[in-house]
């Protein structure tokens, strides 16, 4: 009787812990996530001047990357980066700026990060075999960047590049950026290798790339006062970490 008695009191046990945890499992729960966040290490990407400090590209969407992996992990995902540093989230005022530590690391061999094609494949190595590590997870690949578009400074807001524009994705992500009032006005959804806008092939988003929902969002134009300001703005840079985990809850 005391057997029975213990053996009852482990599978109600067991059962209460199973009933816990697929109570907290969360709304990302099921989904890896592979975080690429553009250029790094002694790549800084593009960059413009703000009252004579420079504003430098991988600082900024590093930390947006960090916010994603946050609150997308807070909610059940599985979260992975291609790159790697010991600095956190700064929750800076925006004058002052970030400065250019070249110190992002690509998490598949710990060696500084750098452009190159080479390495960018190191960035793809890495994501695919998270990839494999987790076949019937659903997955997305997203690369975060902050892009210049020439001379122009009218151009603001967000710009999605896709493998794919019909990438189910794509469309979360146009929802939730659009909901926020953050997408371009003109083409803000554009396919990698779109010669109409400039648009060269993106090897990130190339048939190497195992992940099939994979997007690479440009954050804002470095030519565009407004959001020079915006991606300088902790704040704004937690809303745009949001739209994109809302993004892939309503995916």
């Amino acid at each position: 009787m005391k057997k029975i008695l213990i053996s009852v009191l482990v599978f109600l046990g067991c059962a209460s812990v199973e009933k816990l945890s697929s109570q907290d499992r969360g709304s990302l729960y099921g989904w890896v996530v592979v975080l690429d966040p553009g250029h790094g290490g002694v790549d800084p990407g593009s960059s413009r001047f703000h009252n004579r400090q420079r504003v430098v590209e991988d600082e900024y969407v590093y930390d947006v990357a960090l916010r994603v992996r946050r609150i997308a992990l807070a909610r059940g995902a599985i979260v992975f980066s291609t790159l790697k540093d010991n600095v956190g989230e700064r929750n800076w005022v925006p004058s002052r700026v970030f400065p250019d530590l070249r110190t992002e690391r690509f998490t598949l061999d710990d060696s500084i990060a750098r452009a190159g094609t080479a390495e960018l494949r190191k960035r793809l190595r890495y994501g695919n075999l998270m990839s494999r590590r987790y076949p019937t997870h659903r997955q997305a690949w997203i690369s975060i960047h902050f892009d210049v578009l020439g001379r122009n400074g009218e151009i603001d807001g967000v710009r999605i590049i896709a493998a794919d524009t019909g990438f189910r994705l794509v469309r979360a992500l146009e929802r939730s950026f659009g909901a926020a009032r953050r997408l371009r006005d003109d083409d803000p959804i554009v396919g990698s290798g779109d010669h109409e806008h400039g648009i060269r092939r993106l090897l990130v988003l190339g048939s190497e790339n195992l992940i099939r929902e994979r997007v690479l969002i440009e954050l804002g134009n470095f030519n565009n006062q407004a959001d020079l300001w915006r991606i300088r703005n902790w704040r704004i840079r937690e809303a745009y970490a949001l739209a994109i985990v809302r993004a892939l809850e309503n995916y």
